[in-house]
């Protein structure tokens, strides 16, 4: 298992050439410089929130969100073939996005659907891999201003109760859900969760 970590590592550096190439290239635009900093800043400023989140939750985002987060350096080359490839071959559209990545998003509210924005996010995700080196603070970061449903933007904005089921927490980042409406009543949630369980039961069997 450690021999092929360190595989997937070498892989993932090498397909990961070319961002790393963009990063070169614009880590000194401004805009880029600026919210990056915006990520930065937010970190630093919430580092006592960060530590009051359960590592649960972290461990069951990349399970869910970015099960490839430990070997990636803020973007995931794997993901992103995988989602042009099914673009141009089955017309499926599915998401590539890193934790990082994530989390840039939302605090830049860059959500455009365009080349350009994704590359941007993407090298984004990468300098703050770079300036952050503890991924689990970005994830936590994440968590924190993540948008759970109606009325529901970040981790302490959610009850108690809402808490106690991190699986349920973690499957309403992608399906979120309606005003007054019951994470229950979704079944959207209910099949995520089911997958979400499904790897953790493997991953125990492993």
């Amino acid at each position: 298992m450690k021999n092929f970590k360190i595989k997937m590592r070498l892989f993932l550096i090498i397909l990961t050439i070319p961002h790393f190439i963009a990063c070169m290239i614009l880590c000194n635009n401004k805009k880029i410089v600026r919210d990056l900093n915006t990520c930065i800043d937010f970190i630093n400023k919430e580092r006592k929130s960060l530590l009051m989140i359960d590592d649960y939750y972290y461990d069951i985002l990349v399970i869910a969100e970015d099960h490839r987060n430990p070997l990636h350096y803020g973007v995931d080359p794997i993901a992103i073939i995988r989602c042009i490839y099914l673009k141009l071959t089955k017309k499926i559209i599915q998401g590539g996005s890193t934790i990082e990545q994530q989390l840039v998003r939302t605090l830049t509210g860059r959500y455009e659907r365009t080349l350009r924005r994704k590359i941007r996010e993407q090298v984004i995700a990468i300098l703050l891999k770079n300036k952050i080196k503890r991924k689990n603070e970005i994830g936590k970061a994440y968590l924190l201003c993540a948008y759970f449903g109606y009325n529901k933007i970040g981790f302490f904005n959610l009850s108690e109760i809402e808490k106690k089921d991190a699986i349920e927490l973690i499957a309403r980042l992608k399906y979120p859900t309606q005003k007054n409406e019951k994470p229950c009543e979704n079944e959207k949630i209910t099949r995520r969760k089911r997958h979400i369980n499904g790897i953790l039961k493997n991953n125990i069997c492993q």
